[in-house]
């Protein structure tokens, strides 16, 4: 996550950032989220813990939940905020923004439901929800129309 963090805050920085550079950055946030829940040791446990981090209020969790704040969901707000032309304070923005990391959340969990198991998360099938991701974040994003 952090080699794109620095980027983020650069474009979210630059009053001339275009709406593609915003929009490929936020592309690359969502794509170095799904390599954080694919990848690594114990993949399945921390997929797990970042689906518990967003539904219990458990002490341990609290920093999860922060540093998820911090790294993906605070990014993509403005981001997206800033490509809809509207405040990250706006509670249409802050919905979307759960809309859009809801793509990649979907797949935090243990794999128990059939579909899921059917499907599997790693390989291709990690590359392909990169790609999916991407192509609905970005279709997304040419639909705004400035107001």
């Amino acid at each position: 996550m952090s080699g794109v963090l620095p980027r983020v805050r650069a474009a979210l920085d630059d009053p001339a950032a275009m709406q593609a550079e915003l929009a490929e950055l936020l592309c690359e946030t969502l794509e170095a989220f799904i390599t954080v829940v694919t990848s690594g040791p114990q993949v399945d446990s921390r997929r797990l813990i970042f689906a518990r981090s967003e539904v219990e209020e458990t002490p341990g969790l609290d920093r999860l939940h922060e540093n998820g704040m911090r790294q993906i969901f605070n990014p993509c707000l403005a981001l997206f905020a800033r490509i809809y032309g509207k405040s990250d304070a706006d509670p249409e923005m802050t919905m979307r923004t759960m809309a859009l990391i809801g793509q990649v959340v979907i797949f935090c969990n243990n794999h128990k439901r059939p579909i899921l198991k059917a499907v599997g998360l790693e390989g291709e099938n990690v590359l392909l929800m990169k790609q999916i991701v991407r192509e609905q974040t970005l279709a997304i994003c040419r639909a705004v129309v400035p107001e």
